[in-house]
Parts: structure tokens; sequence; C-alpha cells
């Protein structure tokens, strides 16, 4: 599938918060799925611990909006790479990536 990755150096303990949002198309009426384009945010840390969004420990195929946080309590200092990649796309899909911390 496509994906974007971008890597981010963390010099400081301050939490840091990864925002992904989109606005999907509508779906047909009555269907059993409502996404129509499925995009997923992924945090990997310098250890390589992976980070989901919205405290789940697996990746989101329901949320137009997913956020990983991690707390200052819980940071490693170094490069974390973000990831948004498309599990499924019926449409080009345009989206937003808000990236705060101590970089």
């Amino acid at each position: 599938g496509r994906s974007l990755e971008r890597t981010f150096a963390v010099q400081a303990s301050r939490a840091l918060r990864v925002t992904l949002v989109w606005s999907d198309m509508a779906a047909a009426a009555g269907s059993a799925k409502q996404l129509l384009n499925d995009l997923d945010l992924e945090v990997v840390s310098p250890s390589g611990a992976v980070h989901y969004p919205n405290g789940a420990e697996a990746k989101d195929s329901t949320n137009v909006v997913e956020q990983v946080v991690i707390s200052e309590l819980d940071l490693e200092l170094g490069s974390y790479l973000i990831r948004v990649s498309a599990a499924s796309l019926v449409a080009p899909q345009p989206f937003a990536l808000v990236v705060t911390g101590a970089f």
C-alpha cells in the first residue's frame, strides 16, 4: 500500500502528540462498514516500540481522527518515525498531520 513516513528528533522530555485527520466520503446507506478510505497512523520510538492511535494496541479501522500521545514519562529521546499508511482507498484522500513536542 501507499505510505508517508517522516522522522522527528525528540530532544527534550515533553509529551509527543501526533494527530492524523481526514474527511472520508459518504458510504452507502446501510453499509456494514462506514469508513471507505481507511488511513492508519503509527509512531515508532527510537527503541522500535510501535505506538498505535487512540490508546489502542493495533491499527484503528473505524475513526477519521487518530492520535498517538506519548507522555513525558514514557518518552524516549531520539528519532521517532511517524508513518501514515492506507489500509484501503477507494479514491485519493488528502489528510492533515500535526506533530507537537520538543524537537
